[in-house]
């Protein structure tokens, strides 16, 4: 049978316009598209009740505390089209990358997961992203004159428009990326619980649940199945793209991510003596006390050398349940340090071994934009996409 080229592209464009049509349940070329609604009711794990003897930890945090967009919020699912209204009998869940605010990008992935594993293939945002991120920190209007105002402040590198807010946000308090990340993590066990209860209408209650994590979204996906809260990843498979390295091996300065005072002073924060810094923050310090199994693992996940024991053991009860795919040419996650987070050699003789596979691609690629929309290289990209995600179906499968 010929294999259709071109099929990235043609699906880009395809799934966008379901996409911004808001319809439900729309078929396209054997998938559906649905939009669903999730009540977080979680979020109180990090945002409300007062740490003991300790004031608020400030007007930021109640912000976020009152952020309604944040705990009520789509997601999409993309699934094989069922007949008879049939749910799916396995899941997988998709995290996206830092400072994202639209779906589109990862239509296509989905689709082609979805296609290749018959599972459900749920996209869940992550905390203060997506559409649970207020608007106007996607509108260029509003945000160009912020850009702006940092390059003059700061003399800020990579600033613009779309990395304006989230960079204000994570410099003013960079603990937000631990709080948002520990959200989503709560979310997600809700999500999961919603499916073991039959609450979910799109997945069967026994359905099998995978992840796939790209970018951050990938540094989630390891902390979720190396914790497995509540053994609810025990058999699960996480598979990792442009992404799963430690904070410090990662260089999130750009002009979609951040800008390069905010990706200092992140890096800064979690990397520079952050446990003193968490025992002098009454909110952080709450945190580890009650969640002290998950914020251990997260201090592994900072620096490579730090906590190494413990995260080496950690992935090798994981096993081969989790792989990765990363890309030569990566500045933002680079397959070195990939490599060495999931303790591998960094030499580049290691980066072939099977948890970590290095790909390189003929065309201009970059960690944001991968699999890029042009015109002339539409074929090139399409076997590069179908090279991946043949790889990460197989995986999940």
């Amino acid at each position: 049978m010929e294999t259709r080229t071109d099929m990235y592209t043609d699906d880009f464009s395809a799934l966008r316009t379901l996409y911004a049509s808001g319809e439900q349940g729309e078929h396209y070329e054997g998938v559906s598209l649905f939009r669903r609604t999730f009540q977080s009711t979680t979020w109180n794990n990090v945002y409300h009740g007062r740490p003991r003897g300790a004031a608020d930890t400030g007007a930021h945090f109640q912000l976020d505390r009152q952020s309604t967009e944040n705990h009520r919020f789509p997601y999409f699912v993309i699934r094989p089209t069922p007949g008879s209204g049939k749910r799916s009998d396995g899941a997988i869940l998709l995290f996206h990358g830092l400072n994202e605010k639209t779906w589109e990008k990862y239509l296509p992935w989905a689709k082609s997961l979805a296609e290749q594993t018959g599972k459900a293939v749920i996209l869940f945002p992550i905390a203060f992203h997506m559409e649970r991120a207020d608007r106007e920190w996607s509108n260029p209007r509003k945000m160009m004159p912020v850009a702006q105002q940092r390059q003059l402040t700061y003399g800020a590198k990579d600033s613009s428009f779309a990395n304006a807010a989230l960079s204000v946000r994570l410099q003013e308090a960079p603990e937000r990326f631990l709080l948002s990340g520990l959200q989503t993590y709560f979310d997600v066990q809700q999500l999961v619980g919603n499916i073991r209860d039959g609450k979910d209408p799109d997945v069967v209650p026994a359905a099998h649940v995978d992840l796939f994590g790209y970018s951050i979204g990938a540094f989630l996906t390891e902390i979720l199945l190396l914790e497995n809260p509540n053994g609810l990843f025990s058999s699960s498979r996480g598979f990792l793209f442009c992404g799963g390295a430690t904070l410090g091996g990662m260089q999130p300065a750009s002009r979609y991510i951040l800008d390069s005072p905010a990706a200092h002073a992140l890096r800064t924060y979690f990397t520079d003596d952050f446990r003193r810094k968490a025992e002098a923050h009454p909110r952080l310090q709450w945190i580890f006390e009650r969640l002290r199994s998950v914020a251990t693992l997260f201090v592994s996940m900072l620096e490579d050398s730090g906590l190494r024991e413990y995260r080496s053991s950690r992935l090798a009860a994981v096993g081969r349940r989790l792989s990765a795919v990363a890309l030569r040419r990566d500045r933002v996650m680079p397959p070195e340090s990939v490599a060495s987070t999931l303790s591998l050699q960094a030499q580049s003789a290691a980066l072939h071994a099977p948890r970590v596979n290095v790909r390189d691609f003929p065309f201009e690629y970059s960690h944001v934009t991968p699999f890029p929309i042009v015109h002339t290289i539409r074929e090139e990209v399409d076997v590069a996409f179908r090279d991946v995600f043949r790889l990460a179906a197989a995986h999940l499968a």
